[in-house]
């Protein structure tokens, strides 16, 4: 898991946060795993904001709208998904952070992907999107 969010992650969950009043709305989080599904980049970079923090296998780096499509497009090429589903989540006011388990067509292990959420005056935006392998 990468520090940042599981630093995150640890400080949400010692605060006791609950999803909170004002979270991601479900359907927001259902439309991320919908179109990761569906290994389509367009309908991620939708909820993406200007930039978006994406990480493949080792560290994140934060990217342009254009750049974040086309490592993602690089990406879902090279692992092409059958499935996304969130086993954890927490939220706050302002953040939503989820882990899922990433099922690849070819078969081989999961990966883990993690998201992030930030909420901003004109709503909800993907801030973060990372992959790694189950076994790190």
């Amino acid at each position: 898991m990468p520090l940042r969010f599981t630093i995150l992650l640890t400080l949400a969950l010692a605060a006791g946060a609950p999803p909170a009043r004002g979270q991601a709305p479900d359907s927001l989080v259902e439309a991320l795993r919908s179109a990761v599904d569906r290994a389509d980049v367009e309908g991620m970079m939708q909820q993406a904001g200007e930039r978006l923090e994406v990480g493949l296998f080792g560290a994140a780096r934060l990217f342009s709208r254009d750049q974040a499509e086309h490592v993602l497009e690089g990406f879902f090429r090279d692992h092409p998904p059958t499935r996304l589903t969130f086993r954890e989540f927490v939220a706050t006011e302002s953040a939503w952070f989820g882990a899922a388990e990433y099922l690849r067509l070819d078969g081989r292990e999961p990966l883990r992907v993690y998201a992030r959420y930030r909420r901003t005056v004109g709503g909800w935006v993907l801030r973060e999107f990372v992959v790694m392998e189950m076994n790190r």
